[in-house]
């Protein structure tokens, strides 16, 4: 018994060596995806609209870090979109194969949005490989470098396809450098964004002399407002509107608070903590009762749109409505009726208007005959119903 212990020992510690060993091997750097506006570099990127609209350009950035071995490259990216029905609806691919020392890759996807997709929320996946066969890459070194190595390789006419490979990184998947994608390592990210109608926006003109600034930094934060956007610019009355806002991190770490201000007054507010560079778009949505223009805002910087709320359509508000309709039309327009001459006429009126019942109503409206602008203006309704 003593001696099966003493035997556990050393597997024990092996095992133990093995856990300490796998945990220091840094984990595969996850792909990293953004829609954005523009790309100057590496995680370089200004962060773009997620709504869009027919005929419109979809710009994706996708990158990876730490995919350089012995100053090899081979990134492989493959863009997956599926509609609001989770048809897949276009697939892309792209890489980034080179021969140098940057450590990082990446590449900027772009799609025009076709006329025959659906309105609605689309989802993108990102499936990112690192090709990169290093124990091959290592192999080839070493043939090199071995004593004969160079006369053997001469003479098997090898030795143009190595100064090619080595030199410039030519012919790496023949070579055997670049792994199939069934033995390459998958990483996976999505993003999603929306097509929305193509609405025509009618512009209010600024203040005189004042000119909107696209973007504003939050006061006490590096947080910047790129762009605020809405899914549509004309609504019926208490029909929602959706409002997005794009927010970037331009320094350290941080917490922001987003105020959305309609007409002057406060409307909603959101907080965020953002990493270095990191952007995020906040969404809101909105009603509005009363009819005419809102101008939105976010407060602290110059940023402006406007929503329009239709008039409701004639006839839409029930049977009150209707009833003032009809007393427009008897007293000859809005509530004022033209006259030649005369004071305090009686008007009588007959409507039929309940529900889906018809009724005779006998009403009989008081005016008061303006003698300075020989117009009745209409102020109560006496009425007296006769069934």
């Amino acid at each position: 018994m003593r001696n099966t212990r003493l035997r556990l020992v050393p597997v024990m510690v092996l095992v133990s060596f093995s856990l300490v060993s796998l945990s220091t091997i840094p984990a595969a750097t996850a792909v990293k995806a953004v829609i954005v506006s523009d790309v100057r570099g590496f995680n370089d990127y200004i962060p773009g609209s997620t709504t869009l609209t027919h005929g419109s350009t979809l710009k994706v950035y996708a990158g990876m870090e730490d995919v350089n071995y012995d100053g090899f490259v081979a990134v492989k990216f493959f863009f997956v979109i599926k509609d609001p029905r989770g048809h897949v609806v276009a697939m892309d691919d792209m890489e980034v194969t080179r021969r140098d020392y940057e450590r990082d890759a990446y590449v900027v996807y772009t799609k025009t949005i076709p006329s025959w997709w659906l309105y609605g929320d689309y989802q993108m996946k990102i499936y990112a490989y690192n090709r990169l066969d290093k124990a091959k890459i290592d192999e080839l070194e070493r043939k090199v470098e071995t004593p004969n190595a160079l006369r053997d390789i001469f003479n098997t006419g090898e030795f143009d396809d190595l100064r090619d490979f080595f030199e410039s990184g030519s012919d790496a998947e023949d070579m055997g450098v670049v792994k199939p994608l069934s033995e390459s390592l998958e990483e996976i990210t999505s993003i999603r964004f929306s097509v929305r109608q193509r609405v025509s926006v009618r512009e209010a003109a600024p203040a005189a002399g004042v000119t909107p600034a696209p973007g504003a930094m939050l006061s006490g934060t590096n947080f910047q407002v790129t762009d605020m956007w809405l899914d549509r610019f004309t609504v019926k009355p208490n029909e929602s509107v959706g409002i997005s806002v794009s927010v970037r991190n331009t320094g350290a770490r941080g917490t922001g608070k987003i105020v959305l201000v309609i007409n002057g007054e406060k409307e909603a507010e959101a907080s965020l903590t953002l990493d270095p560079m990191e952007s995020k778009t906040l969404h809101f949505s909105v009603t509005r009762r009363l009819p005419g223009a809102y101008k939105i805002t976010i407060q602290g910087t110059g940023i402006i749109r406007f929503l329009y709320v239709e008039e409701e359509e004639k006839g839409s508000a029930g049977a009150e409505g209707g009833v003032a309709e009809q007393l427009k039309k008897m007293s000859g327009g809005e509530g004022e009726a033209s006259l030649f001459g005369g004071v305090n006429n009686w008007v009588w009126g007959i409507f039929s208007i309940y529900k889906q019942r018809v009724r005779t109503e006998k009403v009989l409206l008081s005016s008061v005959f303006d003698l300075s602008t020989h117009q009745i203006s209409l102020t109560k309704v006496l009425s007296s119903f006769i069934f």
